[in-house]
């Protein structure tokens, strides 16, 4: 295994999953699958990592309905522009939020390629559009499992493949480009995916 990958896996097994929630909590996907390699490194559980990023997601997603429900206009008047949501998006987004809660949490979830401000303006609007809490969080778990395994899987196998490759740099230029084709794989079907719709 190349030196350099070696020693940031050294680095962040020191601080296990208490380093890996905050990471989780405030970048979300890019955590997520660094997680999914740590547990194909061995440095972390498959299933510990799984329930770190479920939680983590869980809790954010919790604080993002809750300034929504409390904070409303007010919260998005002064510190909107810093998460890409306006006042006009939270207009928007409110009645479709109130008219179909449930896909548009899941919807949020699910947007993983894209511009994250996006799937956080849905989640504000849940919240200041008065959706039922538990409603919400029970739409955000159906959500945030698929999301939680696609992401802890595409780190798992890029991990897989590092730990594979060793030190050499033909075995190293073919795992970078086996992992840009499957990146790319991933965002085309994601993408064709959105245009069907």
């Amino acid at each position: 295994m190349d030196p350099a990958i070696q020693h940031l896996i050294t680095a962040l097994s020191q601080y296990g999953y208490l380093g890996l929630f905050p990471l989780v909590f405030f970048e979300g996907p890019i955590a997520s699958i660094v997680g999914g390699m740590l547990a194909a490194t061995g440095v972390l559980s498959i299933v510990g990592v799984f329930f770190v990023i479920l939680v983590a997601n869980l809790l954010s997603d919790i604080i993002y309905y809750l300034l929504g429900r409390y904070g409303g206009r007010v919260f998005v008047k002064r510190f909107g522009k810093y998460l890409g949501v306006t006042e006009a998006r939270i207009d928007a987004l409110e009645k479709h939020a109130q008219d179909h809660g449930g896909k548009t949490v899941i919807m949020a979830k699910l947007q993983i390629v894209g511009p994250l401000p996006t799937g956080i303006a849905l989640l504000i609007a849940l919240g200041a559009g008065k959706m039922p809490f538990w409603s919400y969080f029970w739409y955000n778990v159906i959500g945030t499992v698929p999301q939680t395994i696609l992401l802890e899987g595409i780190g798992f196998i890029a991990g897989d493949w590092l730990m594979r490759a060793g030190s050499g740099p033909v075995n190293m230029a073919l795992t970078i480009v086996s992992l840009v084709a499957l990146g790319g794989g991933v965002w085309w079907w994601i993408r064709r995916g959105k245009q069907k719709k």
